[in-house]
């Protein structure tokens, strides 16, 4: 029966049917909870019933996507069934917002599910397809980077799997368009070293994505760009060393100091 609503609404573009099929998708879902896991015959069969219902109708309908993400997040117990649902490419114009409502997840509850949900953002596909405007990518690598922030200079073991999701996010939007995000990637690498929050790794990928570094004649930047930069860093910690008694290596901690060496190579 669920399967011959599901073609019918596919099939003969059928609103009212999707409409139908959607709100029984909601529905049966209320019903999987403690109590119905007491029962095995009886859980199964819902739970069926929810993934096909899921698979054939609410995960095709753009619409459908915020809900999901809301109810995934405010719903832990249900994340088995729902998180395979969830697909923020199919709604870009909601893609950053989804993006931050996650990354804020993770910095108050911690890494176990904003995860699992994180790995489903493309962020390439979503530049490709998208076209998103640039106050959109700019938005997103602000919300990239609080995140790589919120992990620390010394994520816990739990938090590196979140690591390596921001960092490969954070790579591949700075690489879309190079260098249309050089800047603001670099603003965010001096103020992390300053803070003490720059994530191990973070300043090896921007440096690589430069270009090798055994062919420095194949920079990716250009002249003026080069200069600006220049120009920028011997600004910045000239007023470091000048309003601090410190000098401006004993405000990078040891591992720090150690990054920016080996990233000096790159």
């Amino acid at each position: 029966e669920l399967s011959g609503l599901s073609s019918s609404a596919q099939g003969k573009n059928d609103n009212a049917g999707l409409e139908c099929g959607i709100a029984l998708f909601y529905e049966i879902l209320r019903y999987i909870n403690a109590e119905t896991r007491q029962f095995p015959p009886s859980c199964q069969f819902l739970t069926s019933c929810v993934q096909i219902l899921g698979q054939e109708l609410v995960q095709r309908d753009p619409r459908q996507t915020g809900n999901i993400l809301d109810l995934l997040l405010a719903q832990r117990g249900r994340a088995d069934l729902l998180a395979p649902l969830f697909q923020p490419n199919t709604c870009p114009d909601q893609f950053v917002h989804m993006y931050r409502v996650t990354a804020e997840v993770a910095m108050k509850e911690g890494p176990t599910l904003a995860f699992s949900v994180l790995t489903k953002f493309n962020i390439s596909s979503w530049l490709e397809s998208y076209s998103p405007s640039s106050s959109e990518q700019t938005q997103l690598l602000t919300h990239i980077s609080q995140g790589l922030t919120m992990c620390g200079p010394k994520p816990t073991q739990d938090d590196e799997v979140l690591v390596e999701v921001y960092r490969h996010h954070f790579r591949q939007l700075v690489n879309f368009q190079y260098p249309a995000h050089y800047n603001d990637a670099l603003l965010f690498l001096i103020g992390a070293t300053d803070n003490g929050t720059l994530i191990p790794g973070s300043l090896t990928d921007f440096c690589q994505l430069l270009g090798p570094r055994e062919q420095p004649e194949k920079c990716r930047l250009g002249l003026q760009l080069i200069q600006e930069t220049a120009q920028l860093l011997a600004s910045h910690y000239l007023d470091k060393r000048t309003s601090t008694e410190q000098s401006v290596y004993s405000l990078i901690d040891f591992d720090h100091h150690e990054l920016l060496e080996d990233a000096g190579g790159s």
